[in-house]
């Protein structure tokens, strides 16, 4: 330990190495919180290496995309996920459903923000012209077992948000058929509106029906379903317990049909409760085979 320390007689070296030997020991004392701030700096560098790729690559990105406080996946503790940021689509059939080529490993009827870049021109039909400024979702295919934990799936379908304006109410009623999973089968009526359980059924008599006593978020607007009893005189409907859970496969059809949806397309339900239900869609479909592939980029939080 001696030939650590300097000679007595030089103060000045001495006062300096018990300065080092000070200032080594807090650095060993406070090791914990400095790594921690370290990481932390670290962490936000990342973050910045990343936005900025992902605003060179796609031209769009915001720090919500990034932030997962704004996502509520990520209030799990196990939130995590296997795939990756980039995916390429490989090939697309008739129906909409794209093959990745590889396993994706998302999560069975759940809709993952994401949108698209490098489409081929003229690739989808009319009304669902797409473009990398489209609020995308991206899901695995519905038709995929969801109950097999040694399933790997590659095929994907795609989806735009849909952005139904609540000022317009469509209270004709008009049908909705469940095509997947298509056990046992589902048929009933909607309406979309704004409205809440023993509300409805008065709107579709009259939709000029004054809004119930109540505070405002008291309606909710969204698809509200109903059956049709049978009568002899009349028509009536009543509400209807859908039973439509969040991945399920719909079309929908009629006479009564709001302006933005497409008459036969497959939307997919995003949230559902025990009257009413919202969808995305429709799921987008090819007019050709592309030349080259196109690419899904993800905007959903980076996974632990």
């Amino acid at each position: 330990m001696s030939k650590l320390f300097p000679p007595e007689h030089d103060s000045q070296k001495g006062s300096l190495w018990l300065k080092a030997f000070l200032v080594l020991d807090a650095c060993i004392k406070g090791i914990q919180p400095f790594v921690g701030l370290v990481m932390q700096r670290l962490h936000v560098q990342v973050i910045a290496i990343v936005e900025d790729h992902a605003n060179r690559d796609i031209e769009k990105c915001t720090a919500d995309d990034w932030d997962c406080s704004k996502h509520k996946q990520a209030d799990d503790a196990h939130f995590t996920e296997d795939w990756p940021l980039v995916l390429n689509i490989r090939s697309m059939d008739s129906f909409g459903v794209a093959d990745l080529g590889d396993p994706h490993f998302l999560k069975p009827h759940v809709l993952m923000p994401c949108i698209l870049k490098d489409i081929p021109a003229g690739y989808f039909h009319g009304p669902e012209s797409i473009s990398p400024h489209t609020r995308m979702f991206i899901c695995r295919n519905p038709a995929d077992p969801a109950d097999s934990n040694d399933f790997k799936s590659s095929t994907v379908v795609l989806l735009p948000a849909s952005d139904f304006d609540s000022k317009l109410h469509h209270c004709s009623p008009f049908q909705v058929t469940r095509c997947f999973p298509k056990d046992p089968e589902l048929q009933f009526y909607a309406v979309l509106c704004s409205s809440r359980p023993a509300y409805t059924k008065l709107l579709v008599v009259d939709p000029k029906t004054p809004a119930p006593r109540g505070p405002p978020d008291s309606l909710s607007f969204g698809f509200w379903a109903l059956k049709l009893r049978n009568s002899e005189t009349e028509i009536v409907f009543e509400e209807f317990k859908h039973g439509l859970k969040q991945g399920h496969v719909l079309r929908f059809s009629g006479k009564g049909l709001p302006p933005e949806i497409v008459q036969e397309s497959l939307y997919i339900v995003s949230v559902a409760s025990t009257f009413s239900f919202q969808v995305s869609g429709p799921i987008l479909r090819p007019v050709k085979v592309p030349d080259l592939p196109f690419v899904i980029i993800r905007t959903s939080p980076v996974a632990r």
